[in-house]
């Protein structure tokens, strides 16, 4: 009975490995420190005195410099903290995609999409909570969906009124006939 059990869970192993699945590695929880934010939603980690590379599971922030700085400057805010970690997804290139929330209970990714910052992924899942947080921040018009602001536009000239334009002309008159007059002074005074 047991050489039937150990050989059971041993092809269980095998298979699980040799498929690619690691449905036994793919969701746990661990705690870590934000050692820097590479951009709104893509985070290095020190766990065990070890670096990882981790993305928030389930957005995408946006690639709008305004909306990416922000993004950003949200998530360097958590530099330094200790995080809680729940591995989604393994991603092919190793990194993990993750759910990360601050020891007040917080939800990263949520924040980042109630702020118009990120978008969901989800979009075939209308019961998809991500989904929700994205049409609160769309109908309140946040981040991304804000309105786009009016270019400034230059103060318009005030035009002159008609005394200043009287004496610009009188002016302007005034120094064509000293002009005329200083010619004429200049030639006399050499023909004496």
């Amino acid at each position: 009975m047991q050489k039937r059990l150990l050989q059971t869970v041993a092809l269980a192993l095998f298979l699980t490995t040799a498929s690619g699945a690691y449905a036994l590695d793919v969701s746990y929880h661990f705690e870590a420190r934000v050692l820097k934010a590479k951009s709104g939603c893509e985070m290095e980690l020190l766990r065990r005195k070890k670096t990882e590379h981790v993305t928030i599971y389930g957005i995408k922030c946006s690639d709008k410099d305004g909306i990416k700085n922000r993004a950003l400057a949200m998530a360097a805010a958590l530099e330094g903290t200790s995080v809680n970690v729940q591995v989604r997804d393994m991603q092919r290139d190793g990194v993990k995609a993750v759910t990360l929330t601050t020891q007040d209970g917080a939800d990263i990714g949520n924040r980042l999409l109630r702020a118009g910052y990120a978008t969901a992924l989800e979009h075939n899942d209308e019961n998809s909570p991500f989904l929700k947080l994205e049409d609160t921040a769309r109908r309140e018009k946040k981040g991304v969906w804000a309105p786009k602001p009016e270019a400034a536009k230059a103060p318009a000239k005030k035009s002159p009124s008609l005394g200043d334009r009287l004496l610009n002309a009188a002016a302007a008159v005034g120094e064509k006939i000293r002009s005329f007059f200083s010619g004429f002074t200049a030639k006399t005074t050499k023909e004496k």
